[in-house]
């Protein structure tokens, strides 16, 4: 009886491993956690008016969770498409109301109810992010990236956070104004 749970321990393991690896070699952002101090600038970086919360990669759920904790009020939704992380993050949401999960890549769902947005991507995706957030989409939000910004675009706001490796969080803020007179459309949830 050891050995087969010794087994199965194995088989997940090398099972959750090479899940991580394929998802990495397809050019994809790896799953990386968000240390404390990073954390706390964009917990505090998050606009008071905001109400949802959108991470882009939400790997293991420690963004998502702790901008929970932070403002149990905010509608808080994670898009991840590593299956290991994503099922840990979905296992960890049982113990949260109004933190809701999305399996795949945020590229496949629409994501513009959210009204502050983040990244934590590799370089190769937040080029892609960049040009997926064209100007012509009718919303305004804040985005707020860890360690890596989007190219064509001047960050509204640097900040270091206080880690050894003094990683930079930028602030973004895209808006779109509507017509005189013309009102922009209620969007379902994602």
């Amino acid at each position: 009886m050891g050995s087969l749970a010794a087994y199965l321990l194995l088989f997940a393991t090398l099972f959750g491993a090479f899940s991580l690896i394929i998802t990495t070699i397809r050019g994809d952002s790896p799953p990386l956690p968000t240390s404390c101090s990073v954390r706390r600038e964009i917990l505090q970086a998050i606009p008071s008016h905001s109400t949802r919360f959108v991470d882009l990669g939400s790997g293991w759920g420690g963004m998502v969770h702790a901008v929970q904790r932070h403002r149990p009020s905010m509608e808080v939704w994670g898009y991840e498409h590593s299956l290991l992380p994503y099922g840990i993050s979905r296992l960890r949401t049982l113990l949260y109301r109004g933190v809701h999960l999305r399996f795949g890549s945020f590229f496949q769902h629409s994501i513009e109810e959210g009204d502050c947005l983040f990244a934590y991507l590799t370089p190769s995706v937040m080029r892609r992010l960049e040009a997926w957030i064209s100007p012509d989409r009718d919303i305004s939000f804040t985005l707020i990236c860890h360690t890596f910004g989007v190219y064509h675009k001047k960050h509204f706001k640097k900040i270091y956070a206080q880690d050894i490796f003094r990683s930079p969080v930028y602030i973004y803020h895209f808006t779109h104004e509507a017509p005189h007179g013309e009102e922009t459309e209620n969007r379902p949830s994602p």
